[in-house]
């Protein structure tokens, strides 16, 4: 895009900055940005506004699940401190059809908040607070954290279905939830403005939202596994891996952004889809639903590769 140069006053220049970046950006009138020159470029980045200190949220009649999510928002948006209010005592848990206690929910999504604690808790209502100081070193440990947890938990996923081993299918439920944890701690920290290696924090955000969306998937597939499945035949095993294989390419990609990896990949993609093509006809109902659920892995992984080549 271009941009003209306003000329204001004898020795004043000014150029205006795109709106839509600046809505992406939450830029307002009076912020500031820090201005690097590099020959005949100038780099503009967003100075780290001011720490959010607290928010209230009322999560009267919510269900379980919006509970979670309300907390899990306000935690990575990046407040210091969440007051909650809520009406009634007892909340749905749709999933299950059981109901349950709302402080029991707010205790759950706490225990996956890196460095909150509950400091004050009364019938209807309590106040989460951070006692942590986030750093950007722990911002690399726990993104390759999230990496390996994922690989691990995939591939365990399809030993487990293979094997008819139902405690080893379920471990990916408790990876999940480190996982959810470890992203919304990554999360945080870039909308705290925690300086990071990476210049364009925007992509960074979409790549670990979209790992913990990989995690769901793992998360449903076991799920799945438990009510229908009764391991994997040989066919569907060959399949289930070349698709969960793709998480650890990926990985490798992320961290040596090469366009052999990138080549590696897209093969991969091609061949999964290829041989479900193929060996559909010989594949069992149940088969069809785990490799269905997983090929969600390839599409999620197809955006994650152009969003990693912006990084370089």
């Amino acid at each position: 895009m271009r941009r003209k140069v306003i000329k204001q006053g004898h020795n004043t220049l000014t150029v205006t900055l795109p709106r839509k970046w600046c809505d992406t950006q939450n830029l307002e009138g009076g912020d500031e940005l820090d201005i690097e020159e590099d020959g005949n470029t100038l780099q503009f980045s967003i100075k780290p506004k001011k720490s959010r200190t607290s928010v209230k949220i009322d999560i009267s009649n919510l269900d379980r699940a919006s509970i979670m999510y309300s907390i899990r928002n306000a935690y990575r948006e990046g407040y210091d401190q969440i007051e909650i209010t809520f009406e009634n005592t007892s909340t749905i848990h749709h999933r299950t059809l059981v109901e349950g206690s709302v402080l029991a929910a707010i205790h759950y999504e706490v225990r996956n908040l890196v460095g909150f604690e509950v400091i004050d808790q009364l019938k209807n209502s309590c106040i989460l607070k951070d006692i942590s100081a986030p750093t950007s070193e722990e911002f690399d440990t726990v993104l390759r954290r999230i990496f390996l947890l994922l690989i691990t938990g995939a591939e365990e996923l399809v030993e487990g279905m293979k094997n008819k081993d139902k405690a080893t299918v379920n471990s990916t439920l408790e990876k999940h939830d480190t996982i959810t944890k470890f992203a919304s701690y990554c999360l945080r920290m870039i909308n705290k403005g925690i300086k990071i290696k990476y210049k364009h924090t925007e992509l960074v955000y979409h790549i670990i939202a979209s790992l913990d969306k990989l995690a769901d998937v793992l998360k449903y597939t076991a799920r799945a596994y438990d009510k229908f499945g009764n391991g994997l035949g040989k066919q569907a095993e060959t399949i289930a891996l070349k698709i969960v294989h793709s998480l650890r390419f990926y990985y490798e990609l992320f961290y040596q952004c090469k366009s052999a990896k990138v080549h590696e990949l897209t093969k991969n993609r091609d061949e999964v889809i290829r041989a479900v093509s193929n060996d559909y006809q010989n594949l069992k109902k149940e088969e069809i639903l785990i490799i269905t659920n997983l090929e969600q892995i390839l599409e999620i992984i197809a955006d994650l590769i152009v969003a990693r080549m912006g990084l370089s």
